[in-house]
């Protein structure tokens, strides 16, 4: 059994792959009485294997690899974005600047669907990447996400994220004809962002653990 692990800014979420797809997402947010870990050794059984996916530095995984270690005697594998895996060519000269939150979304986003495809990450920050039917990345960009440009009084924040998004997908399906492009919608705060598009728009709390899934099911072990 292989526990997968998205160590993202403000929430931790996890899911265990037993076939060909992750089980049942769990989520906690970080506090300082670390309950989210007596949450992760009581949702399974040991695994065999651990892939995590981490945003928040080399302090955090270092505390994670203790933890994983003393609860499951398994040390976590890191992945780091590549210039092209499982489908998908990174748009950056240094393939390892793409957040590996990005690129694992990335992943999934081919795995599932060979349609262009912009996936948007409203969180603490807003992240936005464009990926051909082809599978190249075009690059992305990070901008304040809905909350901090709420606290700086930015006026009607949603409105220009969401003309930022409508600007990207007319690009993506100018560049990349005549499909239109999938929508996908990840984060805290893309439930607030999803009555500004149309039905189409997907929205996934397992993108990033999808892209982890990936990883675990192919022939080779991440880098």
């Amino acid at each position: 059994m292989i526990l997968l692990i998205d160590a993202g800014n403000t929430r931790i979420k996890w899911a265990w792959l037993t076939s060909r797809m992750p089980a049942a997402t769990h989520a906690a947010v970080y506090d300082p009485h670390l309950a989210w870990q007596s949450s992760m050794r009581n949702s399974g059984s040991k695994p065999d294997r651990i892939l995590a996916s981490n945003v928040r530095g080399a302090r955090f995984a270092a505390e994670l690899s203790s933890f994983t270690q003393h609860a499951f005697g398994v040390t976590p594998e890191y992945p780091h974005a590549q210039a092209k895996q499982l489908g998908v060519t990174n748009g950056y000269q240094e393939p390892t600047r793409l957040g590996i939150d990005r690129w694992l979304g990335l992943i999934a986003a081919r795995h599932e669907d060979l349609r262009p495809s912009l996936l948007v990450g409203s969180g603490t920050a807003l992240t936005i990447d464009a990926l051909t039917g082809q599978g190249q990345h075009l690059g992305g960009l990070i901008a304040p996400g809905m909350r901090i440009l709420t606290a700086l009084q930015a006026s009607d924040p949603s409105t220009a994220i969401v003309s930022l998004i409508r600007r990207a997908l007319a690009a993506l399906q100018a560049y990349d004809p005549p499909t239109t492009p999938r929508l996908v919608l990840a984060g805290g705060d893309a439930r607030a962002l999803a009555p500004y598009f149309d039905a189409t728009a997907e929205l996934r709390e397992d993108l990033v653990l999808s892209g982890l899934a990936q990883l675990a099911l192919s022939a080779t072990k991440p880098a």
